[in-house]
């Protein structure tokens, strides 16, 4: 070969080597940036304790919050220990940094609104919410953290105000609907026969409630309703407002209700259309300046049930579909989700064990980072989980899901412990 043509041959391939070379170190050095950025995107979060007052591993999820006025705190069940105290530890993070001075929890709107003017009137909260929100919360140990917090926070220069989003009764609170009733009726001017036939159907309710919800006329009890807000709206009476929403979840309870016995399609979604509902008029006329904590299942405030591959309740549409829509990013969505564990359920004081996630699961993919607990932000989501992916964020069940479309972040747990209760099973 000739050797100006072998010198020019070697020259050439040196070059191909060391574009090749570079180009493969260009890969690797990608490559790690990609799995640097991966790992940045899994916060260390350090405690669950409530006890643990140094927020500082929390800056995370409030930067990921940024200006959102309402949080929403879920749980995969009502049995979930760990997901309470975690719950807790946010919330007073949320209250003592970022200025939320609103809880509305998933019970009864009326009761707990109640149990806000028993504590601005100087009852402990401890003494009082027992009485409003629903026993699988008020019963369990794990909640003690946190009525502790609120009794504190009370005697505090800005104490937590109250508030329930439910549309159903949820505490023995609701007992005296039917003379509050009455009270109001004495307020207002016009007839007051609509609001004495809702009141006597509450009545009936209270004491057993089959009868009362078979006799039960929807179109009537729509138009005693609209009856009576018209007198509301007519009137300048100072709790006004808040009768008018109240009437509005009473009538849709009642229907509700009647719907369920009757095995009416679509009932079951009429709750969460009006705790939505409720939750908006809280946040738009009740609180229009204050920030929100939402505590509920996580079931009833994701963003959109359409992207998660399920047979069970299919067709429920979430309050949180609402909000979502009504609210954009100005409501955020936090689910709590455990790798493995032990939950419990209230109504049979029964505990299940929970084995671990399937590999290919959000929850073992988290749990590989070797993190006890672990937050993943909005970013996180999308750059690790985009696309269908397996999660256990509703009850524990393995389902595929859009999940940056169903929730905003996730607050993880590898090992959840079931909630205690402070009283025997009945």
């Amino acid at each position: 070969m000739n050797p100006g043509r072998c010198m020019s041959l070697y020259a050439g391939l040196s070059v191909l080597f060391i574009f090749v070379t570079a180009a493969c170190a260009c890969t690797a050095s990608g490559g790690e940036r990609r799995d640097a950025s991966s790992a940045e995107q899994v916060h260390e979060i350090v405690s669950i304790d409530p006890a643990d007052t140094d927020f500082s591993d929390l800056q995370v999820l409030g930067a990921d919050i940024g200006t959102a006025r309402i949080v929403m705190l879920g749980e995969q069940s009502h049995g979930t220990g760990s997901t309470f105290l975690a719950k807790t530890r946010v919330l007073k993070y949320l209250h003592e940094e970022l200025g939320f001075n609103v809880l509305a929890f998933e019970s009864g709107m009326y009761e707990m609104e109640q149990a806000r003017a028993l504590v601005a009137a100087g009852q402990a909260p401890s003494a009082v919410l027992p009485r409003a929100i629903f026993p699988v919360w008020m019963q369990s140990v794990q909640m003690q953290p946190f009525m502790d917090y609120l009794d504190a926070e009370a005697k505090g220069a800005q104490p937590m105000q109250l508030a329930g989003f439910d549309l159903n009764f949820t505490g023995a609170l609701a007992r005296d609907v039917p003379q509050a009733l009455d009270a109001l009726n004495a307020e207002l001017d016009g007839d007051p026969a609509g609001l004495e036939r809702v009141r006597d159907v509450l009545k009936g309710l209270f004491a057993g409630g089959g009868a009362a919800l078979k006799a039960l006329e929807i179109p009537a009890l729509q138009a005693d309703v609209a009856a009576t807000i018209a007198r509301l709206d007519a009137s300048a009476a100072p709790r006004a407002p808040f009768w008018r929403q109240q009437l509005s979840s009473i009538e849709t309870m009642l229907t509700f209700l009647k719907g369920i016995t009757t095995q009416e399609q679509g009932a079951y979604n009429l709750r969460d259309r009006q705790m939505a509902a409720n939750l908006s008029w809280l946040a738009n006329v009740a609180y229009p300046e204050e920030r929100i904590i939402v505590w509920a299942a996580t079931s009833h405030i994701i963003k959109d049930r359409t992207v998660v591959e399920t047979t069970v309740a299919p067709d429920m549409i979430p309050m949180g579909s609402y909000i979502h829509r009504e609210f954009g990013r100005d409501a955020y969505v936090l689910a709590f989700s455990a790798y493995q564990g032990r939950t419990s359920s209230f109504a049979r004081r029964e505990v299940y064990d929970h084995d671990p996630a399937p590999a290919d699961s959000i929850e073992a993919r988290i749990a590989a980072r070797g993190h006890e607990y672990a937050f993943v932000g909005r970013r996180g989501l999308q750059r690790l989980f985009g696309g269908q992916q397996v999660g256990l964020f509703l009850g524990f069940a393995p389902m595929k899901a859009l999940w940056p479309q169903v929730i905003d972040g996730v607050l993880f747990i590898k090992d959840m412990q079931p909630s205690e209760f402070l009283t025997e099973k009945p």
